[in-house]
């Protein structure tokens, strides 16, 4: 079910704010990283993971850790 009136773009106009609010948090993050060796620790809402993800995955540059596979290791 479309969200508006006919001609009315909230629905569209609503998940383009959405994508742009994860796409600015995600360059928020990458701009932190002066070095290859640089650790950032996000701390991210659950319905924001999924574009954090996506952005990543899209990024040879980056990788996403849990903090529990870092804690883990020996």
């Amino acid at each position: 079910m479309p969200y508006g009136e006919p001609g009315d773009y909230a629905g569209p106009d609503l998940l383009a704010l959405w994508y742009q609010r994860n796409i600015r948090i995600y360059h928020n993050i990458v701009t932190l990283i002066e070095s290859p060796n640089d650790r950032i620790l996000v701390i991210y809402g659950a319905g924001h993971l999924a574009w954090l993800r996506q952005d990543i995955a899209n990024d040879a540059a980056v990788k996403l850790r849990k903090l529990a596979d870092l804690t883990s290791q020996p």
